[in-house]
């Protein structure tokens, strides 16, 4: 696993943060998610101005060993008309 994460501007205690995921690719045997962090204003609506941008990449594995592993083609069936062209 990779985790990145850009922080562009300070949250405060109470804010009110809205994460949104997006599958941004997927490889043979990892995938990448990419995550934009918002906050909310006062009136419920979302603020243009990023908090933070981040992604994950993430490998499929086997449970003993650990070596690496096709993603499987369900997730691909699931994740792919979400995934970035």
């Amino acid at each position: 696993m990779h985790l990145e994460c850009d922080f562009k501007r300070a949250a405060q205690l109470d804010d009110l943060l809205e994460v949104s995921v997006y599958v941004g690719k997927i490889g043979r045997t990892s995938m990448r998610l990419n995550f934009e962090v918002r906050r909310k204003g006062s009136n419920g609506e979302l603020e243009q101005d990023l908090i933070a941008t981040a992604h994950f990449v993430l490998v499929a594995t086997r449970r003993d060993g650990l070596q690496p592993v096709p993603v499987p083609e369900e997730l691909r069936r699931a994740f792919g008309p979400y995934t970035e062209q």
